[in-house]
């Protein structure tokens, strides 16, 4: 396979000095830059195979590297409009994964997370324009691409891209706060890098966003919070921010499944925190996550010749039971869930029955998430039952002894694997 026309005609050109280049030139180069863009959209893989092709990819990825990107001089003395092509092009081909190992050989990181904070710097100013606009949005598009890989994120945080994706939280451009929240989301991921996007701004500024922002921005917001979550720092955070009763707040019976399993997931960390139990009781938790098991037998009652739930729901109950076992570990909260009607309702849950459809797979997994979903019922069970004042009001009803003469082996298994 040949170098494609528009690929060879380009490489000459962007060894030229953009000062030195006549007007024709420029505005070949330009127009090249922008075919290869259009034509290659939907392309992931350009240097896999030795052939022509490839190696004029390869030239064409390096000499952008090089000539437009790591010299200075060059870059700065490119138009807007240009520099934006230059960068659209770089983010296409740096969906390949050699070439996207070229940047940091190439020294090109450090310039993209330069041009990064530069434009993000400008994107606050007041006098940004369209251009700068999209400039910054290729910069963070090609950031987003190296935060997936380990070494990627090494060196983002060496360069302390880091930083300048907490100063544009605070943006207000869509596509721009997109593409930070799914960039912070990789750094939060990590086992060591998370702690570069856990200041306590950075926090409040998550909350705020759960709170006020559009879905689309609640649910990437939710999804990283529930990352960070994971780390005790983060969560006696959370509790000095008054976060806790912001997001349980944001819970209500059938709201949006992605953002409310987000949520719950933060939940079921806070409720790991001893510490942080009182404050859930508190700001309310209880009768929130009840309803949610509420809306679920509201849901089953409602077509009882089926009783089934979507997968989605099974996941989100399976995590309100987690929590709701994590906070009966603790008297006074035992003794609300059951003046909620607790019991009653987890009880009801465990009338769920899989979907089942025509694809046996899909039946088989449907049936082990209902059994798990069972299994996190009667765990909470369990621990409700076990509390002291709880075994007396429940005259013993549910006791160990008990569980054990009623539940199928299976599901005393996933009890006592989940404990």
């Amino acid at each position: 396979m040949s170098v494609p026309t528009a690929v060879a005609s380009l490489i000459p050109l962007i060894r030229i000095n953009p000062s030195s280049q006549t007007a024709s030139q420029a505005s070949q180069e330009a127009s090249l830059l922008e075919e290869v863009a259009v034509q290659y959209s939907n392309t992931y893989e350009f240097v896999s195979s030795n052939t022509p092709s490839s190696r004029g990819f390869g030239e064409l990825f390096d000499s952008l590297v090089r000539f437009r990107l790591v010299q200075t001089a060059w870059r700065c003395s490119l138009r807007p409009d240009h520099l934006l092509r230059v960068l659209q092009c770089t983010r296409l081909l740096s969906r390949d994964a050699v070439l996207r190992q070229r940047l940091l050989e190439a020294g090109a990181i450090k310039v993209l997370c330069l041009l990064f904070r530069e434009q993000a710097a400008a994107h606050f100013s007041g006098t940004i324009t369209s251009f700068q606009i999209e400039v910054l949005t290729e910069c963070a598009s090609i950031i987003k691409r190296l935060a997936g890989d380990d070494w990627g994120l090494a060196a983002l945080t060496s360069e302390e891209a880091h930083l300048t994706l907490l100063q544009l939280l605070n943006s207000t451009d869509p596509a721009v706060l997109q593409l930070v929240l799914v960039v912070l989301i990789g750094f939060a991921a990590h086992r060591s890098h998370y702690i570069h996007v856990t200041s306590p701004a950075a926090l409040e500024t998550l909350l705020r966003i759960i709170t006020e922002y559009d879905l689309t921005y609640k649910r990437l917001a939710a999804d990283l919070l529930a990352l960070l979550a994971r780390r005790e720092a983060v969560v006696g955070e959370l509790l000095a921010l008054s976060g806790l009763g912001r997001l349980v707040g944001q819970l209500v019976p059938g709201g949006d499944g992605q953002l409310t399993q987000s949520l719950l997931r933060v939940l079921c960390y806070v409720a790991a925190d001893a510490g942080a139990v009182v404050e859930m009781y508190h700001v309310g938790s209880i009768p929130v996550l009840v309803s949610l098991a509420g809306a679920a037998v509201r849901e089953l009652a409602s077509n009882p010749t089926h009783n089934c739930l979507p997968p989605g729901r099974v996941t989100e109950l399976q995590l309100a039971a987690t929590c709701l076992t994590r906070l009966a570990e603790h008297d006074e909260c035992a003794a609300q869930i059951r003046a909620c009607n607790g019991v009653t309702l987890l009880g009801k849950l465990l009338m769920v029955q899989p979907v089942k459809g025509e694809d046996s797979r899909a039946n088989d997994k449907a049936s082990r998430e209902v059994l798990s979903l069972k299994a996190y019922v009667f765990r909470a069970l369990r621990y409700l039952f076990s509390v002291e004042r709880n075994r007396k009001a429940s005259g013993g009803c549910l006791s160990g002894c008990f569980l054990r003469s009623c539940l199928p082996p299976s599901l005393m298994r996933g009890i006592t694997t989940r404990s």
